[in-house]
């Protein structure tokens, strides 16, 4: 599943950079934003293009989330039926700028700071109790309402994330509705 929605996330990624950014080819993996701001000419800000099947939307590693500069985020609502992608609805969120303070104003750093220390100094193998421990530190995070924080961690990774409600989003700031009911063909 985890393959086909990563699949999923890149078509749609493509095909919204093409509707509304106009732009019509693929950047290089690992990048920082879906698009940056010096090929973004409807707003020249970075963008953000996020998609999900449900209200949760992850955003990641939350140190680059927290940290992003100058940036825009497109969030798409779809589901998969046959070989069709059904897109429900397109928002752009255009001053992420206030978003981020107000996500910063309730993070609690110090203990983001030590859930962080105590997963990079966490070695295999990952015990009930050593999983617990971290899971319970999230936990101790997820106090806001909107931001959630959960950890990722492997044997090969190890890395903090972060998703948001939208609907709680939406109580505080107010997401442009850019599309509803597009149709999307899947190639095979």
């Amino acid at each position: 599943m985890s393959k086909q929605k990563g699949r999923i996330g890149f078509i749609l990624e493509k095909y919204f950079l093409k509707l509304y950014y106009g732009v019509d080819f693929n950047f290089k993996q690992n990048r920082r934003y879906d698009l940056p701001c010096n090929l973004n000419f409807n707003s020249y800000k970075n963008v953000s293009i996020k998609a999900s099947t449900t209200d949760t939307v992850m955003c990641g590693d939350i140190f680059n989330f927290l940290s992003s500069k100058n940036l825009e985020m497109l969030i798409i609502f779809y589901i998969v039926k046959n070989d069709e992608i059904l897109v429900s609805r397109v928002f752009l969120i255009k001053n992420t700028e206030l978003l981020f303070i107000y996500f910063n104003l309730r993070m609690k750093h110090l203990v983001l700071l030590t859930l962080y220390s105590y997963i990079r100094d966490l070695t295999p193998p990952y015990t009930p109790c050593k999983r617990y421990f971290y899971k319970f530190i999230s936990k101790c995070l997820n106090t806001n309402n909107i931001l959630k924080v959960n950890c990722k961690v492997s044997s090969t990774n190890k890395r903090i994330h972060c998703s948001f409600s939208f609907k709680n989003l939406c109580k505080v700031i107010k997401p442009v509705l850019l599309y509803e009911n597009l149709k999307i063909k899947i190639k095979k």
